[in-house]
């Protein structure tokens, strides 16, 4: 059965062992710090994207708004010329019973 036992040596494997575990962690420390560097720079994207989108939606809100005035504008504007042009035809019809009688 092996034995246990700590020797308190400094071997050149131990060494390498220890220089490997430091050099994980410093590379996934500077790793994590890319992947949070990323992450900030996605953010502001998408902040910026957002803010062009809402920039957008107010535009088009006011355009929609000012399409809607127009329509009620040529509305009115069809009715007046509705009217018009029914007593334009009732004049017309009057003027041709008159020649006829």
């Amino acid at each position: 059965m092996p034995r246990w036992t700590f020797e308190p040596k400094i071997t050149l494997g131990n060494v390498l062992t220890i220089l490997s575990i430091l050099i994980t962690v410093f590379g996934a420390t500077l790793a994590f710090g890319g992947v949070l560097k990323q992450v900030e720079e996605t953010t502001a994207a998408v902040t910026t994207i957002t803010g062009r989108l809402d920039a957008k939606d107010a535009a088009d809100a006011a355009l929609l708004a000012a399409l809607n005035q127009d329509r009620v504008n040529l509305a009115g504007k069809l009715s007046e010329m509705a009217t018009d042009i029914r007593y334009l035809r009732r004049e017309r019809e009057a003027e041709k019973r008159e020649a006829t009688e």
